[in-house]
């Protein structure tokens, strides 16, 4: 009511007229003619609109979906910490051997108990018994001899034992 939009003008002329001159401008520049009617250029370029605006709201819709995503991703209840700059490092709280088992208490970063192995003295490899992650302890095999024990945490560094069934029985670092 308070301001008024104008219409564009919308300047017509016939397909045949609009034919007709762009075949005297190519006359004019000594060009080929152009074998392709007008109509079928203006149909030409009304299906490239289409189809690049049916391209830009595709695109669209993805990008609005891709910022919404986060939104609706199931929030777990598990928090694991990767921060290699962490200065924390895994202590011992406590160790035991029991029944050909040695069981060992950690303090800091939970232990990554498919990354631990131990290293017995023929050299075989042997992995974990079992893992308590509420208490970030430790059952691993252990026999007669120097055992090599080899404990990752989550953030990928590693706690290098050394138990020897001989001797003093105390763990070296």
């Amino acid at each position: 009511m308070f301001f008024r939009m104008k219409k564009p003008k919308k300047y017509g002329v016939d397909i045949k007229t609009a034919d007709q001159i762009l075949q005297n401008v190519f006359a004019e520049a000594k060009v080929e003619p152009n074998n392709i009617s007008f109509e079928n250029i203006i149909k030409r370029s009304r299906l490239n609109v289409i189809s690049d605006n049916i391209y830009i709201l595709v695109t669209a819709i993805l990008f609005v979906a891709v910022l919404l995503c986060p939104l609706f991703m199931p929030k777990g209840s598990v928090f694991m910490s990767v921060d290699h700059r962490s200065q924390r490092e895994l202590a011992i709280v406590s160790h035991s051997v029991v029944d050909g088992n040695f069981t060992i208490c950690l303090e800091g970063p939970m232990v990554d108990s498919s990354a631990t192995y131990v290293v017995d003295p023929e050299g075989n490899e042997l992995q974990v018994i079992s893992y308590d992650s509420a208490t970030n302890t430790l059952v691993l095999p252990f026999g007669s001899g120097d055992y090599n024990i080899y404990i990752y945490d989550v953030n990928g560094r590693l706690l290098h034992l050394l138990l020897s069934a001989s001797g003093s029985g105390h763990l070296h670092r």
